[in-house]
């Protein structure tokens, strides 16, 4: 479950990158706004399925919402794409994204090196 959320958070990423670049660069176009409302949404849904499945097979902490989760997911991982433009340390993005990780998994007792391989793989 966890490689399925690394997977679809790594695809989400990319895709996000494409629609956030076209928004910066035309942020008074409805047409581009709308395009990038609809992917945002999609990839926050794909997060919340993710989520709604993992809370099922019990991996994922149920006392939050998907949904929460997934919009807390993103947003994180928005944020971290704007601070990626100052080039931050690599280990400390690292570190920032098994937190993410962390912060959904039932138990949180997972070796943080072990996530760092499994994202990067």
């Amino acid at each position: 479950m966890t490689n399925n959320l690394t997977d679809a958070s790594q695809t989400a990423t990319e895709q996000r990158l494409i629609f956030a670049a076209a928004s910066e660069l035309l942020p008074g176009d409805e047409e581009i706004k709308s395009k990038v409302d609809h992917k945002f949404n999609s990839i926050i849904n794909q997060l919340e399925s993710i989520l709604c499945k993992g809370q099922t097979q019990q991996c994922f902490r149920r006392d939050e919402s998907p949904r929460v989760m997934a919009l807390s997911i993103f947003m994180m991982l928005e944020g971290m794409r704007v601070y990626g433009k100052i080039k931050p340390d690599i280990d400390d993005l690292k570190k920032c994204n098994e937190f993410i990780v962390r912060s959904v998994l039932l138990n949180r007792n997972v070796d943080g090196d072990a996530l760092s391989k499994k994202a990067s793989t």
